[in-house]
């Protein structure tokens, strides 16, 4: 008996538990980030319910709520299209990095002059990075794309260098033109040589 899972989360189904794992691992440092800002928020609550003596109440910094609200749109655009989460992910570990916000009320920093590296952020976006590569790649151009770049190119040339007499086209030095300038040049004396 063979059975599947039919689960789906964000824009991949989940047929195979190789898909499975694969796909989760990629939200991991999110996990990691969310499971901080809760304990940042839940250590918030538990001050001021058991430690408050009713004239002290202890308040998460901004930057912490700034954090929790970041991961709050995160989670939000995991249901949007492309996996635009990875992107808005991403610059909300780019700003954590330089503590602009935070996801835990604890503060690990590296110091490199004035500048403060959270190290807390850096492992999350490199993990990030990491497990989401394939986000951040630029998309590879088919081979027909290309060809046709180099047919289109090639036509721009043709089309310019028509105007011009088999004479100016003899003079023109090949040094100074690029390789679709130069086989335009050559086709257009080709086809002169032809007709005469």
């Amino acid at each position: 008996m063979n059975v599947t899972c039919g689960i789906e989360i964000g824009d991949l189904p989940l047929t195979q538990p190789t898909t499975m794992k694969t796909h989760i691992t990629q939200y991991i440092p999110l996990l990691i980030a969310s499971f901080l800002a809760h304990e940042a928020f839940l250590s918030t609550i538990f001050y001021n319910l058991l430690l408050s003596d009713g004239i002290t109440t202890y308040a998460m910094s901004t930057s912490v709520q700034l954090g929790v609200l970041g991961l709050f749109v995160v989670g939000i655009s995991i249901f949007l299209p492309r996996n635009s989460w990875k992107f808005v992910f991403t610059a909300l570990l780019v700003l954590a990095l330089f503590q602009l916000l935070e996801f835990s009320n604890t503060t690990y920093a590296l110091f490199i002059g004035s500048l403060e590296i959270d190290l807390i952020a850096f492992p999350l976006l490199v993990a990030h990075i990491f497990l989401n590569s394939e986000a951040f790649r630029l998309p590879e151009r088919s081979i027909q794309e290309i060809q046709k770049e180099e047919s289109d190119e090639l036509e721009y040339f043709i089309r310019k260098f028509e105007t011009k007499t088999t004479s100016e086209l003899e003079k023109m030095d090949e040094k100074h033109l690029v390789p679709r300038a130069r086989e335009a040049r050559k086709l257009l004396l080709e086809k002169a040589q032809t007709s005469e």
